[in-house]
């Protein structure tokens, strides 16, 4: 059983990473083709403005979500279960949803697709950082950092409840122009936030010796 195990560990980041470039291919593709045949984009206007501020949010979290896996597998090494094999897709359809509902009115529904993505890649990262925390090869990374409480999930939770009651707003306002930009523009905040936590933890485990003013949280 354990040479299962450790061929188990041992194989499946690069099967993970081979399905996800899969996933987020398909996903790029079908963004660059809903870009082409939205003929509001190319328009003018808000509707223009919030379709395009859309896409710039769809593809940064495209390249969010690789960058979160990639940094797992190189940093971490674990025992993957059932699960993990499952999580890509389930990221992926979440991706999918988001690009079909570029559309100023499909706001709505646009973010209830960011609140499952986000969801989903939040359930799905913690369930590999706590197998991680079990393999001996990781006491080094896991050495200052402690388990994950339900305090830590607080904001990942008030994100997503924050999108679903924007999604509520825009679908019940009349002329949400204003309100759909200043929206999709906290997407985009709130991704970028999230890639500079993506950064700032690739430094801190790259490092011989984490910085005593950084905190290398989960």
């Amino acid at each position: 059983m354990a040479s299962i195990r450790d061929r188990a560990t041992a194989t499946f980041p690069s099967v993970m990473l081979t399905v996800l470039s899969m996933i987020q291919a398909l996903a790029l593709e079908l963004l660059w083709t809903r870009a082409m045949e939205s003929e509001f984009l190319w328009l003018g206007g808000w509707d223009a403005l919030v379709g395009w501020a859309q896409i710039v949010v769809v593809l940064a979290v495209l390249l969010l979500v690789w960058l979160l896996y990639v940094s797992q597998v190189i940093r971490l090494v674990w025992v993957p279960s059932i699960y993990d094999s499952v999580f890509p897709f389930g990221i992926g359809i979440a991706e999918f949803s988001l690009i079909e509902c570029v559309e100023p009115g499909l706001l709505g529904p646009w973010f209830y697709s960011a609140a499952l993505l986000l969801a989903t890649a939040t359930w799905g990262g913690q369930r590999i950082f706590r197998r991680a925390r079990m393999h001996p090869s990781n006491r080094e990374f896991f050495r200052d950092v402690k388990p994950a409480t339900r305090r830590d999930f607080l904001p990942a939770l008030g994100l997503c409840l924050g999108f679903v009651a924007l999604g509520f707003l825009l679908q019940a306002t009349d002329e949400p122009r204003l309100l759909a930009v200043g929206s999709v523009a906290l997407a985009l905040g709130v991704v970028a936030y999230q890639g500079e936590r993506v950064r700032r933890l690739w430094e801190i485990s790259m490092a011989d010796e984490p910085k005593e003013d950084e905190d290398p949280g989960e």
